[in-house]
């Protein structure tokens, strides 16, 4: 990605130029703080089967007053009707958040040109016919919206997402979301039977893991259902006696649908909401 800064002239100039690109080909776009030109995406095959690579011609900050933006994302989503824009900040997206590239901040008058993030892990959505959206969001802290990610200009794309059904198989081993480091799943599947291993921390920092078993339900898309289940009392690592664990507090239960081999939505206790893929390493 390029950085350049411009003066306010040279910006009205492209300003006008890249409105006109942007609303052309009956899609749309806007910005309440940002102004962005050309995007693009296509979706192409990983090692694991399944990446998107997001495209911006260019991202332009003109803030007024002037401050240097909040970390900002690039952002592909699947939504079923067509995205009516950023009136609806404040409020969770009624959709499927398909790929994220981060941006970084961009201080006043500065742009980002060139945007590409090449293959990155893609989450297709449910079975379907879909409207895709591209949306650059800035994070602000308010927790009001995907955790304080407000949407800042999108496009909406002329072409429809078709996904067709299948019954799904998830891939055999580490998973997590990127945007939430620090909770990861180990997920295994035989016989229909899912067993889900998932590593997080106590609100006091404590590290915890959890156990997850039950039947993946449904047909094309598959879902796991299930308590999650701690274990207290085994042995340590360097002991040698045999103690064996014994239940401890449960968290209540997590619920993991899979849309293909290689994405997942997981929706644990309390609300908070992954969109997990198999870790790439």
């Amino acid at each position: 990605m390029d950085r350049k800064r411009w003066s306010v002239k040279q910006w009205l100039a492209v300003l006008v130029c890249g409105v006109t690109l942007a609303l052309g080909s009956g899609a749309k776009a806007t910005t309440s703080t940002l102004f962005a030109s050309t995007y693009g995406y296509s979706l192409v095959a990983d090692a694991f089967g399944n990446a998107a690579v997001l495209t911006v011609d260019q991202v332009i900050n003109m803030t007024d007053p002037p401050r240097v933006s909040g970390e900002l994302m690039l952002e592909l989503w699947a939504f079923p009707s067509p995205y009516q824009g950023l009136a609806v900040a404040g409020y969770q997206q009624n959709g499927f958040k398909l790929a994220s590239y981060p941006l970084g901040r961009i201080a006043p008058d500065y742009l980002l040109r060139h945007v590409d993030s090449g293959p990155i892990p893609y989450a297709p959505p449910p079975p379907g016919t879909w409207h895709v959206t591209s949306l650059i969001t800035e994070y602000d802290a308010s927790a009001i919206n995907a955790g304080g990610w407000l949407p800042r200009s999108f496009f909406n794309y002329a072409d429809p997402l078709v996904v067709t059904a299948g019954n799904v198989t998830p891939v055999a081993g580490l998973w997590w979301d990127p945007a939430q480091i620090g909770t990861g799943y180990s997920i295994n599947v035989r016989h229909g039977v899912a067993v889900v291993l998932v590593w997080a921390y106590q609100p006091d920092g404590t590290p915890v893991w959890y156990i997850a078993t039950g039947p993946l339900a449904g047909v094309g898309t598959r879902s796991l259902t299930a308590p999650l289940q701690s274990y207290v009392g085994g042995p340590c690592i360097p002991c040698a006696d045999a103690r064996v664990p014994v239940p401890g507090t449960g968290a209540g239960n997590i619920e993991i649908t899979f849309t293909s081999p290689t994405a997942a939505t997981v929706r644990l206790p309390g609300g908070r909401v992954a969109h997990i893929v198999p870790a790439d390493f």
